[in-house]
């Protein structure tokens, strides 16, 4: 679960690389931009917490799953 929630803010390789250009622009580098580039904060941690509730319903599912299957044993 670590792993996806680090893999999913992915941000530094992918602008060191190419700076957010179109077909790389994650949610992390959206928020970066909307915040800073923009001067939109509003949209940047709107953003932001969309991104905090999607993971968290992920981890949601994610531990129901495994509280069944750790019963089943």
């Amino acid at each position: 679960m670590i792993r996806f929630i680090w893999n999913f803010n992915k941000f530094e390789d992918i602008f060191l690389l190419t700076g957010g250009a179109s077909g790389t622009r994650t949610l992390p580098i959206n928020v970066y931009q909307q915040g800073f580039a923009v001067s939109d904060i509003g949209m940047g941690s709107a953003v932001s917490i969309v991104i905090v509730m999607l993971l968290l319903t992920f981890m949601v599912i994610y531990f129901r799953l495994i509280g069944k299957r750790g019963n089943e044993v």
